[in-house]
């Protein structure tokens, strides 16, 4: 009896300790740890130090409620530039995005272009394919001269899709006949997904909207050794295309066609898209940028390069092999260099090189200009243009976080720009930055 009651006292005393905390209504050992960037007393949490937002407790929830974020991640958040103070980060991040934009498209061409060299000329009467989604799309064929886009490719769930700014077959049948090899790869890609793989047993390529230029499509096919395993279908028809070219591996489609038949063009390519079909674009109207055309490229969220095309820059590829091609950076390379030169504060330009026509001031042949500058930012403007012409914004749709990031630094310089101002007086950097 005697060793059993100092085991009750002990015990009583516990429970007496116990229930006199319980009754001071401290509670917090019931919380769950404050969250991530957050910290104090749960429920009571507080973003750190160099995070905004709040941190709030639903008791009918039993979780907390808000989050605390970066100053960049609160400006993507809600749009509002001013949550930033330094634009640093947001151009470090872009840049980290378009490095693996890049990497993502090299396999790809290493696959279509092997080892030997990559040359194509489509000569001055074609036009260049834009895009501003560079997490799904690449320059295809970037030119050697003034690194404009003369066809761009990509991918949308299980689509894969390329678009010229001209017909290849008939620059391949007439000044660009080394292009076929890649031309190969590039279908066996379009079908497969792996420009290495083997050719299917069976390949169908449907051809529609191609006018006159049909026949060319279809002489250069038939010509090719490989075409024992191709089966071509023509659809010529607006109105039959859907049922034409449906059961089709390969849609190679053009922009000949009736303004009339746009809407049932346009919405067969975004069917197509949509049921992981692969297409190929040809253009077939030379420099002109059409409205059927335009109507077709933007399914694949691409554009073509404005008024003239390539008539007044007369762009080629003649790279020595794809790793040069390669170390030029493609598409996300022109943005790239942009981002790198405001970050770095060293744009710097001769602008005695820019000339005057019909009452416009053109400073294309700077010298490095339309490198270093010209072709990002017109990629950059081909983005947002797009947005505006389906009435979205980049805050509130879909569009991947690098393009809300770009939103933001045009804000930021925006802000801080004091107009009027000119290129001969105005320092090279602040001027680009308007």
């Amino acid at each position: 009896m005697n060793r059993i009651l100092p085991h009750i006292l002990i015990l009583t005393t516990f429970a007496f300790v116990a229930g006199a905390c319980s009754d001071d209504g401290d509670e917090t050992l019931g919380y769950p740890a404050c969250p991530e960037f957050s910290s104090g007393t749960a429920p009571d949490c507080l973003c750190d130090n160099g995070y905004l937002g709040e941190v709030g407790w639903d008791e009918n929830d039993e979780a907390y409620t808000g989050e605390c974020m970066t100053p960049l991640d609160m400006a993507i958040h809600t749009g509002d530039v001013s949550y930033l103070t330094e634009i640093e980060t947001a151009l470090t991040e872009g840049l980290g995005d378009l490095a693996t934009a890049k990497a993502g498209s090299e396999e790809i061409l290493r696959g279509i272009y092997g080892n030997g060299p990559v040359e194509y000329n489509p000569n001055p009467w074609s036009q260049f394919i834009l895009t501003g989604n560079l997490t799904n799309n690449f320059a295809l064929v970037p030119g050697s001269v003034h690194g404009r886009p003369l066809a761009t490719a990509g991918r949308k769930g299980e689509s894969r899709y390329a678009a010229f700014g001209s017909n290849p077959f008939s620059i391949m049948d007439s000044n660009s006949a080394g292009y076929a090899a890649a031309m190969k790869r590039l279908l066996i890609w379009l079908v497969t997904g792996d420009a290495a793989a083997t050719s299917p047993a069976q390949v169908t390529l449907a051809l529609g909207m191609l006018g006159v230029d049909e026949d060319t499509v279809a002489y250069w096919l038939d010509a090719q050794p490989e075409s024992i395993n191709w089966s071509v279908v023509r659809c010529s028809s607006a109105v039959d295309l859907a049922s034409c070219s449906g059961g089709a591996d390969v849609l190679i489609v053009g922009d000949d066609f009736l303004a009339e038949d746009i809407d049932a063009v346009s919405d067969v390519v975004e069917a197509a898209v949509e049921s992981g079909q692969a297409l190929l674009y040809s253009h077939t109207s030379t420099w002109e940028d059409t409205a059927e055309g335009t109507a077709i490229l933007s399914h694949f969220d691409m554009g073509f390069g404005g008024y003239g095309g390539n008539y007044f820059v007369e762009d080629t590829a003649a790279w020595v092999d794809v790793e040069a091609m390669l170390a030029e950076g493609g598409l996300a390379g022109d943005v790239e260099r942009v981002l790198s030169h405001l970050q770095a504060g060293d744009f710097s330009f001769d602008w005695s090189g820019c000339t005057e026509w019909v009452g416009q001031t053109s400073c294309g042949d700077v010298t490095g200009f339309r490198r270093e500058f010209l072709n990002g930012a017109e990629m950059v403007k081909t983005y947002f243009n797009g947005l505006d012409v389906v009435g979205k914004s980049v805050f509130r749709d879909d569009s991947a976080r690098f393009w809300k990031i770009m939103a933001l630094v045009g804000d930021w310089y925006r802000s801080r720009i004091e107009y009027p101002m000119d290129k001969e007086q105005t320092d090279d950097n602040t001027f680009l930055q308007a």
